[in-house]
């Protein structure tokens, strides 16, 4: 197999990476650019994950560009929902994650929390464990976070959490940079909230005697990671439940659970024969993406002439197109393709 990038070419590339704070004005020219002017940059907390930014780019010909990135203005159970530029611009690159996604199954972050802990709640009573698969960075926060908050307020039962890995790490960043970004609470911290190295547990027997909440990555349970490997043996138990809190590519294991329910025989890619899921299976929406009517409010708020859409399904980036195109009149509007040069 081809080797993208060589440790020596990755090590010089970290050697040119420079901090830089949200709406800070900075200047940029490329090394090999024919351009004698630089270009002026700027970064907005887009309210994704920590650190995610959208980044509003301005060419010395007063042309400006705003690429979102991923964006979430609704706030999460850390994060406050990100920020835009206070201006109009020439051109706007769009994600579309959820454009698909019909809203009204999208609640706000309170009430599906309290739909969480009912759910919890139900399969602790009964003596079972939850298996919730999450990214490392930034679900593994939030949730945290959410089951923390709710079990303080008495509506969760408390039990252990167990979580662990690069989630640990992730999290020690997250709380050493909560003065820099939007947070509903910047004096609280993940350190606060007491969990159990999940990598030390050799006996998956130990969730069957006592009832766990385990937070376990990947957050699309791909073959070989952690939440994998413990779905094997959820699915075996009845009074067991697995919660699905993320969005779940089409080709991932856990798209297929995100789409079945108790009873279910199923193919897991990497396991040679159909499994039943005797487990629960029970979906939430925590989503760290906007809503679609959230996407048509940026287009209206930055009131771009061009626009290209990105990161989506044909599905989602046809909703977004469409309502673009019937509300916003005289806008050019481009799909993003891969290796088409697109002029801005």
């Amino acid at each position: 197999s081809i080797i993208p990038y060589t440790h020596e070419e990755i090590d010089l590339l970290l050697r040119t990476v420079r901090d830089k704070d949200y709406n800070e004005k900075f200047t940029f020219k490329g090394m090999v650019s024919s351009e004698q002017n630089e270009l002026t940059l700027e970064f907005f907390d887009a309210g994704h994950i920590l650190g995610s930014a959208g980044i509003l780019i301005k060419s010395p010909h007063g042309k400006s560009v705003y690429y979102t990135g991923d964006v979430n203005l609704a706030p999460q159970s850390i994060l406050n929902g990100g920020e835009l530029p206070d201006e109009k611009v020439d051109t706007l690159i769009l994600e579309t994650t959820y454009g698909a996604t019909d809203s009204k199954i999208l609640k706000s972050w309170e009430k599906e929390e309290i739909r969480l802990a009912k759910y919890l709640n139900k399969i602790l009573i009964k003596g079972g464990s939850i298996l919730i698969p999450v990214f490392a960075l930034g679900k593994t926060q939030e949730i945290l976070s959410t089951l923390f908050g709710l079990m303080k307020k008495g509506i969760l039962a408390e039990t252990n959490i167990y979580s662990g890995g690069i989630s640990k790490e992730i999290s020690s960043v997250y709380d050493k940079n909560r003065y820099k970004v939007k947070r509903k609470n910047k004096n609280f911290e993940l350190k606060e909230i007491a969990q159990i190295n999940l990598y030390d547990i050799k006996d998956i027997n130990e969730f069957r005697r006592n009832p766990r909440i385990v937070l376990a990555s990947s957050g699309m349970m791909i073959k070989g990671t952690k939440s994998y490997e413990l779905m094997k043996s959820w699915v075996k138990f009845e009074d067991f439940g697995i919660v699905i809190a993320g969005y779940m590519d089409e080709e991932s294991p856990g798209y297929i659970f995100s789409k079945s329910k108790k009873g279910d025989v199923v193919k897991i890619p990497g396991i040679d024969e159909e499994i039943k899921i005797n487990c629960s299976v029970e979906k939430f929406y925590f989503p760290s993406h906007s809503k679609r009517e959230d996407l048509i409010n940026i287009v209206d708020k930055l009131k771009p002439e061009k626009i290209i859409l990105i990161h989506g399904d044909p599905e989602a980036i046809d909703w977004v197109g469409h309502n673009i195109l019937t509300k916003f009149k005289g806008v050019k509007l481009f799909v993003a393709e891969k290796g088409k040069f697109l002029d801005v």
